[in-house]
């Protein structure tokens, strides 16, 4: 969790004026539209407003992204639905200094792949900067950035002396920033900057600048092409995808997304590749495909792979639950059943179905073999919940993911 003192660089608590009696906060610009395949930064300091001594904590995370608190009111949210569009939201609950509830709001995140679909706004794109040694090094930060509504003028985030850079000094020159790597600097090193528009002081946006001692990188990602000439009796087999990958560093440092699914089976991400199992009763001759990415500081390529198997492969029947996305945002109908076991791999007769986790909002329950979901007609927030279905020989769960508000 997350938890944000508001107005000052300590963690002092804001002490209200004299004439104030009844606690509010309120959050300005509730929707915020971020680019994707670059981190983008959000000042809470200039959304957020409290009447009280108060304190703000994240208590729902973004489901397709990231959120990073830099400190003093400063949060870095990185998308992670790679070159795609999407949606995302995140909640706050805003507390008395006696830690009594304020109020819970949310901010919600448009993630638009479109650069020509952005409002007229400032959208700072990251720099990366490789071969960095001793000398000062010049960085025209605005250069790849996207600014709408008027000139802007450049400075630097750095309210202390925890803030990067930690390894260098930095200055602004003209319109350009001038970094000079200090005896401490070995690998890399970090800038934030900020653009304000010089018609409207109001109106700025935070940028980032990774700088790296390595020489420019190739960063690349390889198609992979796997044909199996041997009997697929466990059902499952490992894709080592990354061994053909031109990557600049460990995989660890990477963030891994399919973009496309395979449609005879399932993947899942392991140690170095993929784990693929094919879905029940699939004879062979057998092929299928999928797509994944690998992205890094905002950077992303996608790799294809093929999977082959012979005619004599044998794929044995696995009880399997699947991810469930349902979308009730337009639902008006109190109670339903949630059609969850349609896509699932049962093999077999259904022995049980449980709910390990309830939804947030609503209620669920077990009926008849099947989830009896009711709305919550005042609260329309997503909610999630986890099922668990059992054949007689085992058991396998899966979450689902309820939307309840646009």
């Amino acid at each position: 969790m997350l938890c944000l003192i508001y107005g000052t660089i300590s963690c002092d608590i804001i002490e209200p004026d004299n004439d104030v009696v009844t606690p509010s906060a309120e959050i300005k610009e509730k929707e915020i539209v971020v680019l994707a395949n670059s981190p983008t930064f959000i000042d809470l300091n200039s959304k957020l407003k409290t009447n009280t001594p108060a304190r703000a904590a994240i208590t729902s995370q973004p489901r397709y992204g990231e959120l990073t608190d830099l400190g003093n009111g400063l949060l870095q949210y990185t998308p992670a639905v790679g070159d795609n569009h999407g949606r995302d939201d995140f909640e706050f609950t805003f507390y008395t200094a006696n830690n009594d509830i304020i109020k819970r709001d949310t901010i919600v995140v448009i993630i638009e792949d479109d650069s020509t679909k952005l409002p007229c706004n400032i959208f700072p794109r990251a720099d990366y900067v490789y071969g960095v040694h001793r000398n000062p090094i010049l960085i025209d930060v605005t250069r790849n950035d996207i600014i709408c509504g008027g000139s802007v003028t450049l400075s630097l985030f750095q309210p202390g002396s925890e803030f990067p850079p930690q390894f260098g000094d930095v200055e602004i020159v003209g319109n350009k920033i001038r970094y000079t790597p200090d005896a401490s600097f070995k690998t890399s090193d970090i800038i934030i900057y900020k653009l304000t528009t010089k018609l409207d002081s109001t109106r700025s946006a935070y940028g980032i600048v990774y700088l790296k001692a390595d020489s420019s990188c190739r960063f690349g990602v390889g198609d992979d092409n796997f044909i199996f000439n041997s009997y697929f009796l466990d059902s499952a087999r490992f894709l080592p995808v990354f061994a053909n990958d031109s990557l600049c560093g460990p995989i660890n440092n990477y963030q891994v997304y399919l973009k496309s699914l395979p449609q005879r089976g399932e993947v899942s991400l392991s140690t170095g590749g993929f784990t693929y199992t094919a879905n029940e009763f699939e004879v062979a001759p057998l092929s299928d495909h999928f797509v994944y990415q690998v992205c890094r500081d905002g950077v992303c390529k996608a790799g294809s792979v093929k999977l082959t198997f012979p005619v004599d492969s044998v794929f044995s029947c696995q009880i399997q639950a699947r991810l469930d996305s349902l979308d009730l945002s337009n639902n008006t109908i109190p109670e339903m059943y949630l059609g969850v076991l349609e896509n699932d791999s049962i093999c077999g007769e259904l022995v049980s179905l449980k709910i390990l986790k309830f939804p947030e909002y609503g209620y669920a329950t077990v009926k008849d073999n099947r989830i009896l979901y009711r709305l919550d007609l005042f609260v329309e927030r997503n909610a999630e919940m986890e099922y668990e279905i059992c054949n007689a020989d085992e058991c396998s769960r899966a979450k689902v993911y309820i939307k309840r508000s646009n």
